[in-house]
C-alpha cells in the first residue's frame, strides 16, 4: 500500500482498525505439519499454519506460486491479493449500506 497507494495508509489503518486485525503467536509444531500437507515451501507453510491457527478470515498475499494456486474451498480461510481483500471489503460495505 505505501508504494502503489501512499495516500490510502490512514484509510487502510481504520479499515483494519475496523476489522479488529491482530498478531498472532508463531505456530505450533501440529499446525505447521497440517500446513505441510497444501505448501511445501517450510517458510510459507509457516504463513498458512500460523493463519489457520489464529483461525484467520483471510490470508494476503501476492504469492501466486504457493498460496494463490491452492483450490478456492480448500481452507477454512479465503486466500488472495491486497485487490481481492479490498474487492471484498467493497461488497461488504455496499452490503451493509443497502
Amino acid at each position: 500500500m505505501r508504494r502503489k497507494a501512499p495516500g490510502s495508509l490512514s484509510d487502510l489503518a481504520l479499515l483494519l482498525n475496523a476489522a479488529h486485525v491482530e498478531m498472532t503467536p508463531e505456530a505450533s509444531p501440529k499446525a505447521l505439519e497440517q500446513a505441510l500437507q497444501w505448501i511445501s515451501d517450510p517458510p510459507d507453510a509457516q504463513i498458512l499454519a500460523e493463519a489457520l491457527e489464529a483461525r484467520a478470515d483471510w490470508l494476503v498475499t501476492h504469492d501466486a506460486r504457493h498460496f494463490l494456486t491452492l483450490p478456492p474451498d480448500a481452507l477454512p480461510l479465503r486466500v488472495g491479493t491486497p485487490g481481492d481483500l479490498m474487492g471484498w471489503l467493497r461488497q461488504l460495505l455496499i452490503q451493509q449500506a443497502g
